[in-house]
């Protein structure tokens, strides 16, 4: 049996996004100025010559979002550079709710939107059909 690897949150949102915009590897790369083989590797979510996880710079999540539309900031969130209340923020505005002020959180609050903020991410792109 082959021990598959789970495939990080940005990773199948990059994924997802460039399906959902109807992006060949190709079309993306001379939109977004982003190697082919690298759009791979951040689709697979590991490089894979050393099998280490890959996370994209913000330069590159900042190509990437301007093709893709108004997912820059989910595309930050996947990728863990936004502080956990403002993950929090993104996920409550793109579900409707405007915020207003940043809540004061535990680290066990934290901790639990982190997992969520990806979860919610993944299970919402599978219910419009944009993933399996």
């Amino acid at each position: 049996m082959q021990n598959k690897k789970k495939i990080p949150a940005f990773s199948e949102l990059l994924r997802a996004l460039r399906i959902k915009h109807r992006y060949s590897i190709r079309k993306l790369e001379k939109a977004t100025s982003v190697s082919r083989s690298y759009i791979v590797t951040l689709e697979r979510g590991y490089d894979p010559r050393t099998k280490k996880e890959v996370r994209p710079s913000k330069e590159v999540i900042k190509r990437l979002g301007e093709v893709l539309g108004d997912s820059y900031d989910a595309l930050m969130v996947a990728a863990g550079y936004l502080p956990d209340e403002v993950a929090a923020s993104v996920v409550a505005e793109q579900r409707g709710h405007k915020v207003t002020e940043r809540p004061k959180l535990t680290d066990e609050e934290i901790e639990e939107i982190t997992k969520v903020v990806a979860e919610v991410t993944i299970e919402e792109l599978r219910k419009r059909g944009i993933i399996d």
